[in-house]
């Protein structure tokens, strides 16, 4: 139980209790690694068990095997199939690179990118638009029905993004089958003042809400 800070590559397998820093390095929780704690790394791989907020500066990946409680914050977060996971993701973006997303399914990699804010994205939300769009080339419209907010593809076809004023017509003509069902979280990307309202009504992810409360 404590503090633990690295200033090199840490791989964690057995039982910690508290917190995990390695800020310039990756961590990596092994298979027999099982966390009641808060990780902060520039890469993040979750193999075994966590019970916590992970905050990754480059990515996060959640692998096969991996389980994770807990909210992850980071500009590109993988999750393979089979991978347990239950809280919320605040897609914080690389200002370079932007938001990206990738989700295994049947062992073939699915490109997922994230062309809004989301700060009230729901994970599970998230997963039933993923198994919707199955293996075509997908478009999720925000809630006013003329952006978008998610765009997905299979790794061998490209994702043609078509973003900008009017994104969910050029999407649609361009051929991509659009995404609507019980996944608002997915849809509701903020814009305007009255969005945040509306997202925080809905709950808004760690990053975001420490952000609009800094003083607590």
């Amino acid at each position: 139980r404590g503090e633990i800070t690295s200033g090199e590559n840490l791989v964690i397998e057995g039982q910690v209790e508290g917190s995990v820093s390695c800020n310039s390095h990756e961590v990596t929780v092994g298979g027999s690694g099982n966390l009641k704690a808060d990780i902060t790394a520039k890469t993040i791989r979750i193999e075994g068990s966590v019970e916590g907020d992970i905050t990754g500066h480059e990515k996060v990946i959640i692998t096969k095997t991996g389980k994770v409680r807990g909210n992850i914050v980071a500009p590109a977060v993988t999750l393979e199939d089979g991978a347990k996971f239950k809280g919320s993701i605040d897609m914080d973006p690389n200002p370079q690179q932007g938001s990206v997303l990738s989700m295994t399914t049947g062992g073939a990699a699915r490109g997922v990118l994230d062309g809004a804010d989301l700060p009230a994205l729901r994970s599970g939300e998230l997963g039933w638009a993923l198994r919707s769009a199955g293996t075509d080339r997908s478009f999720c419209p925000d809630l006013r029905g003329d952006g978008t907010t998610l765009l997905l593809a299979e790794p061998h076809r490209p994702l043609d993004p078509r973003f900008g004023p009017g994104s969910a017509h050029a999407h649609s003509e361009s051929g991509a089958k659009t995404l609507l069902g019980p996944w608002e979280s997915v849809r509701r990307d903020v814009d305007t003042e009255q969005d945040l309202t509306s997202a925080q009504a809905a709950g808004l992810g760690p990053r975001t809400a420490a952000r609009l409360t800094p003083g607590e």
